[in-house]
């Protein structure tokens, strides 16, 4: 286990950037498929949907394991405890598990719309808009831990 923690730690940060860009994309895809009717747009969401919620799930495994290798933790937790960071690390993973629920409904939703039994488009839509900013937040939180924040 040690030799997964080291190796896949120091990855978050490059894996955090696929499904913040992925659920992005499939929302506007989504919004674009609105204006044009193109269908393949509508199929592209879907896919880039489903991509979100696995490469979600790899950034939560390699944040817990990039916690642990940092020593921000001294043990795998789901929700880190509110002394780590000043509370940056638990703000983060909450943002992060609000963003990959999301994420796992789109992934459902992303399925229905290949079998071709879709949601509601509206309905998708809210949700991909809602995905990509939760992910845009956990980002932001992400990022004041590294970079600190505006009262730094």
């Amino acid at each position: 286990m040690e030799f997964l923690i080291s190796l896949l730690g120091p990855l978050h940060p490059a894996f955090v950037h696929f499904p913040i860009v992925c659920s992005i994309l499939g929302a506007v895809s989504c919004l674009v498929f609105w204006f044009t009717k193109k269908e393949w747009l509508e199929d592209a969401a879907a896919w880039l949907w489903m991509i979100t919620f696995l490469t979600a799930l790899a950034s939560g495994l390699s944040g817990h394991f990039f916690s642990l290798t940092l020593g921000l933790v001294d043990h795998f937790s789901p929700i880190p405890p509110e002394t780590v960071h000043h509370g940056l690390l638990r703000d983060h993973a909450l943002w992060a598990v609000g963003a990959v629920l999301n994420a796992g409904f789109l992934f459902i939703a992303g399925i229905a719309r290949l079998k071709k039994k879709p949601w509601p488009f509206s309905l998708q839509l809210g949700l991909g808009f809602t995905c990509a900013l939760l992910f845009g937040l956990t980002g932001q939180h992400g990022g004041e831990m590294v970079y600190g924040g505006e009262d730094s």
